[in-house]
């Protein structure tokens, strides 16, 4: 689960425009 953890510390790092692409777990649009 460590690349899983990665790409959410990636995606967390990204700008909040394609949220829809992503799970919405920890992701909160802001």
């Amino acid at each position: 689960m460590l690349a899983f953890s990665f790409f959410m510390a990636i995606v967390r790092s990204l700008p909040h425009a394609p949220i829809n692409s992503f799970p919405q777990g920890h992701i909160s649009p802001g």
